[in-house]
């Protein structure tokens, strides 16, 4: 049996930080499991920018502050999830092929 995962918002978010980062950005890939008629099937279901945002990337003070919270609550989301470091252009090549079929 095969298993597809609808990766199609998850996709448009990583091609927009291709775009902006290009793409040999690094980010952590997380991994989620699904269970479906007895079989497990893990997934891609999010990803975290491995580095730490810049000054530059926000327009004011606490448009930074939320940057930084936000990227340190997906390290700590690390901690519990199954993950791997990859470049950005990586993760679209297997989110395209999760929305296919897995």
């Amino acid at each position: 049996m095969n298993f597809s995962y609808d990766s199609t918002e998850l996709i448009a978010d990583a091609q927009e930080t291709m775009q902006f980062y290009g793409s040999r950005f690094e980010v952590y890939a997380i991994y989620s499991l699904q269970s479906v008629d007895g079989q497990e099937y893990q997934y891609i279901s999010g990803f975290v920018y491995a580095k730490e945002p810049i000054c530059d990337e926000a327009d004011t003070e606490d448009e930074y502050e939320q940057l930084i919270s936000e990227w340190q609550g997906g390290l700590d989301l690390l901690k519990d999830t199954k993950n791997e470091l990859m470049a950005i252009d990586r993760l679209i090549h297997l989110l395209n092929e999760q929305n296919s079929t897995i």
